[in-house]
This record gives structure tokens, C-alpha cells and sequence, in this order.
């Protein structure tokens, strides 16, 4: 190469000798366009890619449950592919016939089914992206529609009556709670990773990081009266800045806290009838929305305050709450 020579007349030499084979290239008719870049993945086998993306996973910027689903896919698709003698497979050979194999066993139900199946094709995806594959064979996998569920909100009277409940027999999801209908905060990634410098001086306003929040977008929440008295009950004026309000100390409980402690009351508060069938702890943050939607009329304003990604997703979610989003007014007329 003209640019390693050790003297001015070597590089002069190297140029010319480089000109002379690059001009007879040229006359036999190559083109730069005719050299292909060098693929790292010709010839990966299924069980090499699986591999890299688990591998990959654990570093990715995605919820705890999302990487959990992820993980879990992959390790039932490696033992699926061991069981059939896929995992030596070249992964640019595996088809959606392939794949209807494995999904075959999540048929219990349409909903199991097509939750098992975005999945997959969220790892498949991954192995798109990294250049294993081109196309992601999961697209082409047939679908199973699965029965709406309409999400259930709490009446007024409930709320108040499951609050006062929460309050005498766990503090810590009673503070969930309200920051789940007041503040619209999800439990798990959210109010449970909440530090004291997600708040401001006066506890009036939390603000999420884009990395903090399932919406990737910075958030900026008021806080209400109700649900600012209750921090200062339990001093969270004092806390050091990243010391976690729902311990008190610089480390926070497993992903899973909430959802333990919501199981262990679940049964005696639907034996008392504080709570319905269908409600969840995810109820509180539907409450809240319902409560915003029915007092703006305004998507876009359920949009901001819930942290939605689009516009579109709060529409769906207002519709799985039986909320119309057109009002009589707005309706064609005779």
C-alpha cells in the first residue's frame, strides 16, 4: 500500500504500480459495485444465532419483562430445536413452515398462542437486524384471533373502599397504588425504581428519564395533593437523592414485589368484594385514565399523561376500556 512506504519515491512507485492495475480493472469491464462486503454470518447455524441473540439481549435497554419473554422463547426454541435436530440448520434455511412446528404446542389458547408468537418475532427480528437473517420467517406463521378483554376500571366508591384497605394492610403497595391512578406511573419498571431525584424539591413534579420509562420519551408528571401528602408521611423529603422511596434505602425490591404482594391479597379481597373478577393492579392505572379521559375528552391529553409511545396505542386503550372516543356532538346527523 502506497500510504506504508518508507520514502517519497517508494510511495510515487506503489501509486503508479496501484494506477496501472486499477486502469486494466477498469477495461476488463469491473466496477467497485462488483466487490461484495465480507458476510460474518454465511453459514451460522440456528443454534449459533439463538446463542448471540440471548447473549445480545441481556445488554439491550428493554423492560425486564420484555428481556424475560425474549429469554424464555429462545431457550424454548433451543430445546425444540435440539429435540428436531434444527440446531446444526442453517438459520437462513429456517422457513414459517419450520415455525409452525414450534408454535404448535402454545395452541392452548389464542391469546397464549399469539403472545408466544410476538415473541418470536421479536427474536427473529433481533437476528434481522444483526444481518443472520433477511427476512424474519415468523411474519408469514399463521395468526389465531384471540377475544378482546375488556380491561376493567374501578367506580369511585370501590377506589376509595380498596385504598383504605391498602393502606391499613401494605403501605408499600398502597403507595403503588396511588402513584398508579394519581401520577399514571406502571409498577414494575416505574413507581418501583422511583428514586428521590425523580423528584422535585417541593414533591410537585416527577420526571423520567427516556430510559426510565416504557415510552422512551421523557416524562414530566404532576404530582396530586393526595398522592404528595402521602410522600411526606413516610419522609421522602429526607431520602438521599438516589435512595429508593418505596424502600427508604439505595436498593429497591425484584421486579416481581408488586405483583407477589397483589397475589398474596387477591383472594381475600375478592372473598370481602373490594375487588371484581377482572380487576388487577393495572386496574388503578385504568381508573385513571378513565377519570382524565371522561374530564378532557381528549386523547392526546390521556396520550402525555399516560406515556404512550403514539397516539394510536392510547386510542386502542381507550377503546379496550369501553371508552368511545367520539362524543354525541361530534356523531353525522340527519
Amino acid at each position: 500500500f502506497p500510504n506504508k512506504a518508507k520514502t517519497p519515491a517508494d510511495k510515487v512507485r506503489l501509486l503508479k504500480t496501484l494506477q496501472f492495475e486499477f486502469r486494466k480493472k477498469l477495461e476488463k469491464g469491473w466496477l467497485p459495485t462488483h466487490e461484495r462486503a465480507i458476510d460474518p454470518y454465511v453459514g451460522y447455524t440456528l443454534g449459533q444465532c439463538i446463542k448471540e441473540i440471548l447473549a445480545n439481549i441481556e445488554a439491550e435497554d428493554i423492560s425486564d419483562r420484555y428481556r424475560s419473554d425474549l429469554k424464555r422463547i429462545g431457550e424454548e426454541l433451543t430445546a425444540y430445536a435440539k429435540q428436531h435436530k434444527l440446531n446444526q440448520v442453517n438459520c437462513r434455511n429456517i422457513t414459517a413452515t419450520t415455525l409452525e412446528g414450534f408454535l404448535r404446542s402454545f395452541r392452548s389458547s389464542a391469546t397464549y398462542y399469539m403472545t408466544k408468537r410476538s415473541s418470536l418475532a421479536g427474536f427473529f427480528t433481533r437476528m434481522m437486524r444483526s444481518g443472520m437473517i433477511e427476512t424474519n420467517p415468523v411474519w408469514k406463521t399463521s395468526r389465531m384471533k384471540s377475544v378482546a378483554v375488556l380491561n376493567q376500571a374501578f367506580t369511585k366508591d370501590e377506589l376509595r373502599k380498596l385504598l383504605d384497605h391498602l393502606q391499613r394492610t401494605h403501605t408499600r403497595l398502597y403507595l403503588c397504588a396511588l402513584l398508579m391512578y394519581g401520577c399514571f406511573l406502571r409498577p414494575h419498571r416505574e413507581a418501583r425504581q422511583l428514586k428521590r431525584r425523580h423528584f422535585s424539591d417541593d414533591l410537585s413534579t416527577i420526571t423520567l428519564g427516556g430510559n426510565e420509562n416504557k415510552g422512551k420519551r421523557i416524562r414530566i408528571i404532576r404530582i396530586p395533593v393526595y398522592v404528595r401528602e402521602a410522600l411526606q408521611q413516610i419522609s421522602v423529603h429526607t431520602l438521599d437523592k438516589d435512595q429508593f422511596i418505596i424502600t427508604g434505602t439505595g436498593e429497591t425490591f425484584n421486579p416481581d414485589y408488586f405483583k407477589t404482594a397483589w397475589g398474596r391479597l387477591k383472594k381475600d379481597m375478592e372473598d370481602s368484594g373490594l375487588i371484581r373478577e377482572n380487576h388487577t393492579m393495572y386496574s388503578f392505572r385504568h381508573t385513571g385514565a378513565v377519570e382524565l379521559y371522561r374530564k378532557t375528552k381528549d386523547p392526546y391529553k390521556v396520550q402525555q399523561a399516560m406515556g404512550h409511545s403514539s397516539l394510536t396505542v392510547t386510542l386502542t386503550y381507550l377503546r379496550s376500556l369501553g371508552l368511545a372516543t367520539t362524543i354525541a356532538d361530534e356523531m353525522p346527523e340527519l
